[in-house]
């Protein structure tokens, strides 16, 4: 028995949408929702099933975890070079505030706010400012530099009152000197707008950069000889020990 449908190759039909006229077979049925609308339109016309109205319909898994991963234990080294770091991720890594305070904040950074009356606020870390806790034993041989990420919250008056230096205390000394520190120059703090910058202290060739170091102090800023002042309080993000080297 033959079909009951002539296959009508010649036919011309007219789209639903446009109303123009077109070979019959060339017009093609819509779908939506895996659902026969039983509108047939011309190619131009033509929308196909949107594929987000079948989400949920079938189960699939697309998992990203690797099963015992063995992953590149230099990548850490090839990215930041040698690296003794404070990152700050859960609170203030026993830097304490010397004529200012110190308060960890939960975007992993610390603020620095200095005092009202001081004149000279400084950042520290070693035994000397919080006890056993707080020790520091910083290899000179392995770093060479010194990086901390700053962002003004609320910016001292004046601005020129930047004293950017580095100081450290070895084994055999006694305290802070300044035949042991180094100065950074002040950023631009208002160049295209109040955006984060990084201070690094270069300590390469420094003569008393050796032995090991088990205190150091940053002093951002020093009104010891201005007249008035206002305090302010700046945002670090991070300190670290790096250097040039990329492997130990």
């Amino acid at each position: 028995m033959g079909s009951q449908f002539a296959v009508g190759k010649k036919a011309f039909g007219f789209c639903d949408r446009c109303g123009f006229r077109y070979l019959l077979v060339d017009l093609r049925v819509e779908v939506v929702d895996l659902q026969d609308t039983s509108i047939k339109v011309c190619p131009e016309c033509f929308d196909p099933d949107q594929p987000q109205l079948q989400l949920g319909r079938f189960e699939f898994n697309d998992p990203q975890a690797l099963r015992n991963p063995r992953p590149d234990t230099a990548q850490s080294a090839s990215r930041f070079g040698v690296s003794l770091r404070y990152d700050f991720l859960d609170d203030a890594d026993y830097f304490v505030g010397q004529n200012a305070t110190v308060s960890w904040q939960s975007d992993q950074s610390i603020l620095l706010t200095d005092d009202a009356e001081a004149t000279n606020p400084y950042l520290g870390r070693g035994a000397i400012f919080g006890g056993s806790s707080a020790a520091l034993a910083v290899d000179p041989s392995v770093y060479n530099k010194v990086r901390c990420r700053v962002n003004l919250v609320a910016k001292p008056d004046p601005l020129d009152a930047w004293c950017g230096k580095f100081e450290w205390i070895r084994d055999e000394d006694l305290g802070f000197h300044a035949s042991r520190s180094v100065k950074a120059p002040s950023p631009d703090w208002v160049a295209m707008g109040d955006q984060s910058h990084v201070i690094t202290w270069d300590l390469t060739g420094e003569t008393y950069w050796d032995e090991t170091v088990i205190a150091v102090r940053m002093d951002f800023f020093d009104f010891s000889q201005e007249a008035s002042f206002t305090n302010g309080s700046m945002e670090i993000d991070y300190v670290r020990f790096e250097s040039d080297n990329a492997q130990t």
